[in-house]
């Protein structure tokens, strides 16, 4: 013999419906992480900071020159005469991209004047994107 189930009360029965989030707080995590990502007009450097980032960038590229100069030297040399390798250039970086200031520090792979383009590991930077850049310690 089935016995009818008996009836939930309805003020249970609404409970079941509840939302449920099973991570408190990610939520209010997740909104505050996009409010710090919202999208900014891209920044104008004043004639100061300009100067001193194309400075810096001489600097840089100087050390990049020599940098790649020994090491296409050495690459062409049968047997080196010292242990001591070139040291590859690292950099951090301060850039925008698409309405986020970003930073970044690797090794700089690539400095491209006539093209204006810079690049740190593997990420692709325009020099109009550029909002600082400072050598750092080097990698061997």
């Amino acid at each position: 013999m089935n016995r009818p189930h008996p009836k939930m009360p309805a003020s249970q029965r609404a409970k079941q419906f509840l939302p449920f989030s099973a991570l408190r707080g990610l939520d209010e995590a997740l909104r505050k992480v996009e409010d710090s990502l919202e999208q900014k007009e891209r920044p104008v450097l004043s004639e100061e900071s300009r100067e001193q980032l194309d400075e810096e960038l001489s600097c840089i590229y100087k050390d990049y020159l020599s940098t790649r100069t020994e090491l296409a030297r050495l690459r062409h040399r049968e047997t080196t005469a010292s242990t001591e390798s070139p040291t590859l250039p690292v950099v951090t970086v301060t850039y925008y991209d698409h309405g986020i200031c970003r930073q970044l520090t690797g090794v700089l792979c690539k400095l491209n004047p006539s093209q204006r383009m810079l690049q740190v590991v593997k990420t692709k930077i325009a020099f109009e994107d550029l909002l600082e850049i400072h050598k750092g310690n080097s990698f061997s």
